[in-house]
This record gives structure tokens, sequence and C-alpha cells, in this order.
């Protein structure tokens, strides 16, 4: 049986074991920005990304081993992009994995040098490394400066902070979910496709498996769907009611963004639906009071042919449907029949 958790922890040691052989120690100079480098690296993180790597390259029939070097370099940039995003001139974070951030731990300049380092560090690795043929070192390069650049996590992180700039300007709570979609996708996700298709390259994946990978990478819930989970209640799966309800609906919307007013129906197009989702057995006022006076009328008539109600001659459909159409005439002429033709009416003797 597949241990998951022991997968994940062996794959972390040999992330961690090989990035403190290969990284820069912190005595060689300059011994601070190497300590602000290693201090960012070895921060706690969870390794998803190379862990991410070694398992793509294992999944198409490759060696692990061969993955290790590039899937680190991975790690590396992904560093790179939490210490800017944590300076003060964008998130503005104090603490990042409930430790002081690099430019708080160290200074503002040496936090921007450190990230700049490790992201130039990470390409040499890629550059280093070995592909298996048709592939080389330049496709690692090129996947992960593609997932990198203006159209991966850059840009999603330009649109993150422009997003917020515009929230505090308009004074708004939330970004739309298009919006929200696009960050998610950028910022995070084009990191993670970059990692299980370097993992594959270095395996030598075929065509068809490296487009496979690439699609069970990409898959990933829409806001709307997320919102739905989010809002469920986490105990039987239920909605939540009431005050509750309202609650949690207003932190789905600070957190996936407004969601779309639903039209209201009018009230015509409301009995309609429930008159033909019940067979007539809702009525409104209207018809049901229409209906009272229409069988009146068919009592009436009934009694004047002779037919009871409540035996087992009863009108037929087409009766029925006669008898509608003639109502106003048959009903004055039986009022004529029981109780005396009026003056001007001839009674029919």
């Amino acid at each position: 049986m597949f241990d998951l958790d022991s997968y994940l922890t062996t794959r972390r040691q040999r992330v961690d074991e090989f990035m403190q052989r290969k990284m820069p120690p912190e005595t060689a100079r300059p011994a601070r920005l190497h300590a602000a480098m290693r201090y960012s690296i070895f921060g706690g993180g969870k390794r998803l990304r190379p862990i991410l790597a070694l398992a793509a390259c294992e999944a198409v029939g490759g060696e692990s081993a061969r993955a290790l070097q590039p899937a680190c370099a991975i790690e590396l940039l992904h560093t790179y992009t939490l210490i800017h995003d944590d300076l003060p001139a964008m998130d503005d974070d104090a603490l990042r994995r409930g430790r002081p951030t690099c430019h708080i731990a160290f200074d503002e300049a040496t936090a921007i040098l450190a990230g700049d380092s490790l992201l130039t560090l990470a390409f040499q690795w890629l550059a280093e490394s070995e592909a298996p043929p048709p592939f080389s070192a330049a496709d690692y390069v090129r996947e992960l400066a593609v997932a990198a650049g203006s159209d991966g996590v850059i840009g999603g992180q330009a649109e993150d902070i422009a997003a917020e700039n515009l929230a505090r300007k308009k004074n708004a709570t939330a970004a739309d979910a298009e919006l929200l979609d696009y960050i998610h996708a950028h910022k995070t996700g084009d990191l993670i496709v970059a990692a299980v298709r370097i993992g594959a390259i270095a395996g030598g994946a075929t065509k068809p498996q490296l487009e496979k990978l690439t699609t069970s990478a990409r898959g990933r819930p829409r806001v709307s769907n997320r919102r739905r989970h989010f809002e469920r209640d986490l105990d039987g799966g239920a909605p939540w009611q009431g005050r509750r309800h309202r609650r949690r609906a207003r932190q789905a919307d600070l957190r996936f963004g407004p969601r779309p007013r639903r039209r209201k129906t009018p009230r015509r197009r409301i009995n309609f639906r429930i008159r033909r989702r019940t067979g007539n057995f809702r009525r409104p006022r209207r018809a049901a009071s229409r209906a009272r006076r229409s069988r009146r009328h068919a009592q009436q008539l009934t009694r004047i042919r002779g037919r009871s109600r409540r035996g087992n001659h009863s009108m037929t459909s087409n009766d029925w449907k006669l008898s509608r159409r003639q109502l106003p005439i048959i009903g004055i002429y039986a009022g004529c029949l029981l109780n005396g033709a009026p003056r001007g009416i001839s009674s029919g003797r």
C-alpha cells in the first residue's frame, strides 16, 4: 500500500540534503548575502514543487535522481518569489512560515539581492543539468523562464498588486472572479505546471505523456466551485442557515469576490412555473376563483341534465370543455328554468 506521508518525507529530505550541499556556505563572501539566501531557503517549506517534479519523472519511467537538480532549481525560484512578495513595496509581510521575513531578519536591500541571487542560481542549476535525448538543458531553462515571466508568476503578481491598489481607491473589499482566476492560475499555477513538465522532461517523457501530465497539472477548480465548497457546512455538508450563512457568505465575498446578483422573476412567470411543475395543483388566486365559479356552473348544469356529481355518472372531458364555452348562455338559461322567466324572456312552455 502506498504511504503518501512517508513518500513526501523521504523526498523532502532528499531535496533538503541536495540543497545543503549545493548552496553556497554562509562563510563564503559575501557572507551576509549567502546567510540571507540560506535563511530563506531553509525556512521550513513543504518542497511541494520539487516533489511534484520528482513524481512526474517517476511517473514516465525515469530515475528521480536525474530530476533532482532541476527540481531544486524550481524551489530556488519559488523562494525568490516569496522573498520579493514579502517586501514593503508589495505585500509588506512581517512573517513567513512563523519566522520573520527576509527583509525583517536582515534588511530590505539584502532581501532584494538574496532574491535576485536565488533567481540567477536557479537558471545556473538548470543549465548544468543533464537531460535525456531528444531534450536538452535548454528545455529546462525555457520551461522555467516561460512560467516565471510576465505571462506567468510575475504577471500574476502584477495583477494582484493592481487589484489591491484599485480596491483601495474605490474602497472595495473584493475582486471579481475572473481576475482571481487569472491571479491564481499565473501567480501559483504556472510554476506548478512547470515543475511537472520539467520532471517529465527529465524522465524522458514522450509527447503524449507530456501533454497528459500538463493537462493534469493545469486542472484546478474555478473560483465559483471553490466558493461553493467554502460556503458548505464543514460538519454535514449542508448549506449554512440564517445568520451563520450570511457571515459565511460575507467571508466568501472577501475571499473570492462578490456574487452575481440574481434577476428577480416576475410574478406571472413564477405562477406559470408553479402550474407547469405541479400540474395546476397550486393555482394563483385568480385562477382558483375562476375554477370555483366553473365548478358551480357545472353543478347547476348537471342538475339541469338530471345527473349527479356524486353518482357514477360524471361529465366527460369533452362535455366539460363544451360547457365552459357555453357557461354564460347556459347559466342564464338554467336560472330561467329554475326560478321562473323574468320579464321579457320566454320560459319555454
